[in-house]
């Protein structure tokens, strides 16, 4: 899935000592508990990022923790990867769902395109030595991708990022204000694929005003997230990308290792095993969409599938 680039410190910095003051939704005590045996339960605080998707998985993997007895706290929307990563490491928040690729990029900027099994392989020896344990990956992916209207598409003949050689001169790229640098987003396009765009245009996260400027023709080509659940209404075309360039965006839970116990992985094991893609997009349409409360949603797939 899923910070403006310029002020990006300054926004870190606001971020990391506002955390405490985020709306926090409990699933127990900030304590820790104590299962039947005896055995001391770490309390466990999940924070999420400022978009929907990333805001109900949190809560799913809060309440499924929350079933087998664990104290979960939840801080939605505390913003992108350069506020949240650093509120890990420092212990403000002991646990994020994580995507893949984009936060093996944000660790290592100059690793290459790899497969799902690499990123997950080349991100452990990265994560351990910052004091933090990744649990299984998930099938469920939410990656990166490059959108065009149906009409420009059509007009141009435009079905893979590399067909964009034939427009991108004249023509603004739009996407949040962070994907200007990153190898992931606009960077990339000219690293990978060599495309000159006119310009680029910092718009919101694959919210309203993205959807909106690409609609008008503010810009021609957007950022936007695979399981965006508005692509078909909205007349979108995602690009293919055959250099695979936007990294793998399979779901990955990320915790610190004073909580990441074998009973707290083997739940998180368990959900990140019953996501798929199809939820996320589900998760997108009916909080995104529909604006349904992230909290019953999460409640709701936990009761499904029996976490």
């Amino acid at each position: 899935m899923r910070l403006h680039r310029i002020g990006m410190i300054g926004a870190a910095l606001a971020g990391m000592t506002t955390l405490a003051a985020c709306g926090s939704s409990s699933s127990g005590n900030a304590t820790a508990t104590t299962a039947a045996g005896g055995a001391a339960k770490p309390a466990i605080t999940i924070g999420a990022f400022s978009f929907s998707e990333s805001e109900v998985l949190a809560y799913v993997y809060a309440d499924a923790l929350k079933a087998d007895g664990f104290s979960v706290n939840v801080k939605p929307s505390l913003g992108q990867r350069e506020v949240v990563e650093p509120a890990l490491d420092s212990g403000q928040i002991s646990m994020v769902p994580e995507y893949l690729g984009n936060y093996l990029v944000y660790l290592n900027p100059k690793v290459g395109v790899l497969t799902v099994d690499q990123t997950y392989s080349t991100l452990q020896p990265l994560v351990a030595a910052k004091g933090l344990t990744l649990g299984a990956y998930s099938r469920a992916a939410d990656a990166d991708a490059v959108a065009v209207t149906q009409a420009n598409a059509t007009k141009y003949g435009l079905k893979s990022i590399s067909d964009l050689s034939k427009v991108a001169s004249g023509w603004t790229f739009g996407g949040p204000a962070e994907c200007q640098a990153r190898i992931t987003c606009y960077a990339g396009l000219k690293q990978f694929y060599g495309l000159d765009f006119k310009g680029f245009k910092a718009l919101d996260d694959d919210g309203p005003i993205t959807r909106s400027a690409l609609k008008n023709g503010d810009v021609q080509a957007a950022r936007i997230f695979s399981s965006d659940a508005d692509i078909a209404s909205d007349h979108f075309v995602v690009l293919a990308d055959p250099k695979d360039f936007q990294g793998a965006g399979n779901v990955v839970p990320v915790l610190r290792k004073a909580v990441a116990t074998p009973e707290a992985l083997n739940v998180v094991n368990k959900v990140s095993a019953a996501l798929t893609t199809a939820d996320l997009v589900q998760f997108n349409t009916d909080v995104g969409t529909n604006h349904d409360d992230a909290t019953a949603v999460a409640s709701d797939f936990v009761k499904a599938h029996n976490l």
